[in-house]
This record gives structure tokens, C-alpha cells and sequence, in this order.
């Protein structure tokens, strides 16, 4: 299944803000620029204990469970190549935006996948902090999947 998103959000350049227990205006910002927060959100999440599957353990759960996963990568990396059923919506400053568009329930549990799996944990991270309880980061991403012969498209 193919799919990508193009949403915009002009008012994003960092991180989202909590009001009362809910996330308000997700994502917003008090920092300048977004490539500033992702970089640091790259650093920060590659060991904080999110959840995160192998490839192989993402592929059972998508067979097994039906779960969705979301290639973060940019339409052009998509194109080349990704798992089979993969939906795209690139990991930019509309990403949080267009997920609540195309996966509203913040309680489903979504796989996340990109190149090697630092885009991936950055977008889980953004996610989690947007009110998301049940993201998996797919470990190694689709050079991984790919590498391990899992079913692909393009």
C-alpha cells in the first residue's frame, strides 16, 4: 500500500509543547529551527529506551498483528525501494501533523522504519512527546529489511 503525505505546518521549528496533560498546538515551538531539535532528538533517542523491534520481529508483527508501518524517509528514498505495505509520510516539520491525520489513535501501536533507523527513533521520540504511547522503532531500518531479504516494493 502507497501512500504519502504532504501536509504543511508553517509554525513548526522545534519541539511540541504540553498544556494539562495534553499536547497543545503539536508540534509548536519555543527553539529555533527544526533541524537544530531533530538533530538533537537524533543524539538523545539512539539510547532511551524506546521500544524497538529487528526487522524480522517487524515483519511478524505486521503479518501477525496487521500492524501499520510508516517509512519515514522522503518520497525519493520511498520510491526506491520499501517493505511491502509500508505507507509513507516523511519525517519533516508537518510529520506529527499529517500521522494525527492518517493515525489518530495515539493508543495503536505503529512500526516506524527510515534508512538505518536514526530517523525512525528521532520521529518515535517526536511522537511520543505528541501524546503517542505505542510506537516500535524498527531496528536498522530498510537497509536491514532489505539486507535481510524481507518482501520489498518500490
Amino acid at each position: 500500500m502507497k501512500a504519502s503525505a504532504a501536509f504543511t505546518s508553517p509554525a513548526f521549528s522545534g519541539r511540541p509543547q504540553v498544556s494539562h496533560g495534553r499536547v497543545a498546538a503539536c508540534p509548536a515551538t519555543r527553539r529555533s529551527g527544526v533541524a537544530s531539535w531533530m538533530g538533537d532528538v537524533i543524539t538523545s533517542v539512539m539510547s532511551n529506551g524506546k521500544k524497538s523491534v529487528s526487522v524480522q520481529e517487524a515483519l511478524e508483527l505486521i503479518q501477525e498483528k496487521h500492524l501499520p508501518i510508516v517509512d519515514v524517509r522522503t518520497p525519493e528514498e520511498f520510491a526506491e525501494g520499501h517493505p511491502v505495505e509500508a505507507v509513507n509520510i516523511t519525517w519533516n516539520e508537518s510529520f506529527v501533523h499529517a500521522m494525527r491525520e492518517t493515525y489518530p489513535n495515539l493508543n495503536g501501536e505503529i512500526l516506524l522504519s527510515c534508512k538505518s533507523g536514526a530517523r525512525s527513533a528521532a520521529s518515535q521520540e517526536a511522537l511520543n512527546e505528541c501524546g503517542y504511547t505505542n510506537t516500535i522503532n524498527v531496528k536498522g531500518g530498510y537497509l536491514a529489511w532489505a539486507g535481510a531479504s524481507l518482501p520489498t516494493e518500490k
